[in-house]
């Protein structure tokens, strides 16, 4: 009876020892979590400039910030009833499709040749690939801007 007693105590004080151990590594991290990943934000639009629909089709300028990152991919799409198809468009400001521009103050020029009574949306989609120093290179794709029956969300 004595050693199954020397036993249990030893089974005890190795559980104490291994609660102790947890409780310090779970305060450890509580007080210094470990630093989380948040994805670079491109560009920041500041102000619709002009949102206008023709007979011809949508004019639209804006204002932004590029704050970083290289632009991969700019596309517009013209949604209708939920099904999305890439349309043509035309950039008045003199930029190609995927000519990266330099961080700071831009102004985005582009003309659309749809109708709008044959969408319900049109949005101005882009990806950029951005580098973070632990996660390597990623995608950012964002909506730049989403004009619903001629109007903007």
């Amino acid at each position: 009876m004595v050693h199954a007693l020397r036993c249990d105590w030893g089974i005890f004080a190795i559980g104490m020892m291994a609660l102790v151990v947890s409780s310090f590594v779970y305060l450890w991290q509580a007080i210094n979590p470990p630093p989380a990943f948040v994805a670079f934000n491109p560009y920041t639009v500041t102000e619709i400039l002009r949102e206008e629909w023709t007979d011809n089709g949508l004019h639209f300028d804006a204002n932004f910030v590029k704050h970083g990152c290289d632009l991969d991919r700019f596309v517009v799409v013209g949604i209708y009833k939920g099904v999305a198809q890439l349309l043509p468009y035309r950039d008045e400001g003199g930029f190609g499709d995927t000519e990266n521009r330099t961080a700071g103050s831009q102004t985005l020029q582009i003309f659309v040749p749809a109708s709008k009574l044959l969408f319900n949306d049109v949005e101005i989609r882009t990806r950029h690939i951005c580098f973070d120093p632990d996660r390597g290179s990623y995608p950012v794709d964002k909506i730049f801007s989403r004009t619903a029956q001629g109007t903007t969300k």
